[in-house]
Order: structure tokens, then C-alpha cells, then sequence
């Protein structure tokens, strides 16, 4: 019989790396013996440091099981600034807001159309990546679902028309840091369907957080990758060659983005 794995350990290190701003290396840290647990892991930190589930982040991980991390913290002001650290980067995305609730339904899956229907707007948005751990996303995937995918905010933008969610629907997309290009190209979701990952995990969920709930924002995958910020700056993006979302990224915030929510 296997031992169980002792979750409390990771969880305090993580907490502590949120609260110190020190990043952890993974040969400091007893990695969860299976996603499971590392969703255990992300569950019981994210109790630590917030009341409620604002949003989810969904991906496609090992062996396509799907998986899922909190969205922390989801900001809807954008004129506020936003804090920089080295290291910290991140993705352009399209993210939903849920009309209705979608609880686990194991007698029947949801399909796409069902997950589309309880889309009540779509929104451009803009994922903070600011990993607690030093390797980021090359961690033991476990490491890194444990740590909530890196995720380190969430920056809701304008609401933007359904049709963007349709796998046929490719619009330009250009980020300036200043007046320097840091992307040009399509805002096309690199899996073709920016609602598979959702559908996916729909029909096999895992966190321990109390599932999808009318209310939260959903995002599913980049638009562009993750750009690293090298530098604090102010953004201006641009979709459809039209300015979306203006930021601006400053090292003189005073700590980590969840203490200016």
C-alpha cells in the first residue's frame, strides 16, 4: 500500500513563496506523488489566500487528462497598475464568463454546444505568469499544477462578440511594450477550438474547489504564447488593429498583485 502523500508541507511553501516574493526550486520541495494530490496541493493554498473562486484556468496536461487551477486575483480595473518582478511574463487570452453552473455529469457528457450555451460573454483578457517556483513551467508537471499552472492574476478586458470563440475566426493581434512590437500575428488558439480544454474538462473534472460556477471567468490557452516581461512597461495590445487593453506594469507597486485587489 502506497503512503499517502503529506500535502502540508508544499502547501506552506507555497504560501510562503506568495507571501515572500522568494521563489522556490523544485530540489527544495517533496513533489505530490500524483495530480491529485498536486491539485489538493493548489486547493488548499488557494483556501489560504482568498474567500471565494473568481475564475479557472484550463488546460490539456500529460497524457491529455485535462486539468484546472484559480484564476488569483482576478482584476476587472485595468487603469490600476500592475506589479513587475523579474521573471514575470504573460498571454494574451479570450476568456468566458459562465452563465450557469456546470456540475460533473457522469451519466451523460456535455458537449460543445451545451458548454457554448452557458457562455454568458466573452472577453479579451491577459494571464499574469508568475510562477513561485524557479524552473516555472519546466517543474515535474505535478510541481507546476501544483502551483496553479503559474498562474499570477488574471486582467479582465472589454467584452468582445462570440464569434471570437469560433475555431474559424483569426484576427490580428500586436502587443507593444511603449512604442516597441514585443508580438505581431494572429490571436489564434494553438489547439484550433479556445473551448476544447473546457469541454474536456467539463466531463472529467478534478479540483476540490467547489467545480464551474455561474459567475466565473474560464480562460482556456494562449493567444500568443507566454512573452516574458523584461522590464516594467506600459502595454498597449491591439486587436483587430484596434486598442483592446491598455497596462502598465511598475516595479513600485509595493508587493505581489493580490495585495492591490
Amino acid at each position: 500500500m502506497k503512503t499517502p502523500f503529506a500535502t502540508a508541507p508544499l502547501v506552506q511553501a507555497l504560501i510562503s513563496a506568495r507571501t515572500t516574493g522568494v521563489r522556490l526550486s523544485e530540489a527544495q520541495l517533496q513533489r505530490p506523488t500524483s495530480l491529485s494530490y498536486a491539485m489538493a496541493v493548489q486547493a488548499r493554498v488557494y483556501e489560504a489566500i482568498a474567500t471565494s473562486v473568481a475564475g479557472w484556468k484550463v488546460a490539456i496536461g500529460p497524457s491529455a487528462r485535462p486539468v484546472a487551477a484559480p484564476l488569483h486575483p482576478l482584476v476587472r480595473d485595468t487603469t490600476q497598475p500592475l506589479p513587475w518582478r523579474p521573471g514575470v511574463g504573460l498571454e494574451v487570452e479570450f476568456a468566458i464568463e459562465l452563465g450557469a453552473n456546470l456540475p460533473f455529469r457522469p451519466s451523460k457528457d456535455y458537449s460543445r454546444d451545451e458548454i457554448e450555451a452557458a457562455v454568458s460573454r466573452v472577453y479579451l483578457g491577459v494571464e499574469i505568469i508568475d510562477s513561485r517556483l524557479v524552473e516555472g513551467s519546466g517543474s515535474p508537471f505535478v510541481l507546476f499544477l501544483a502551483d496553479s499552472l503559474a498562474n499570477g492574476g488574471y486582467v479582465l478586458g472589454p467584452p468582445i462578440r462570440p464569434e471570437f470563440l469560433c475555431p474559424d475566426n483569426v484576427q490580428a493581434l500586436a502587443i507593444f511594450a511603449g512604442t516597441k512590437p514585443i508580438y505581431s500575428g494572429q490571436a489564434c488558439y494553438p489547439g484550433g477550438d479556445p473551448l476544447a480544454p473546457l469541454v474536456a474538462y467539463v466531463n472529467n473534472p478534478s479540483d476540490q474547489l467547489g467545480g464551474l460556477r455561474a459567475g466565473q471567468i474560464i480562460t482556456t490557452g494562449s493567444l500568443c504564447g507566454m512573452i516574458p516581461l523584461q522590464a516594467p512597461a506600459q502595454l498597449t495590445i491591439r486587436l483587430d488593429d484596434t486598442i483592446a487593453m491598455l497596462l502598465e506594469f511598475t516595479s513600485d507597486t509595493g508587493g505581489e498583485l493580490d495585495k492591490l485587489v
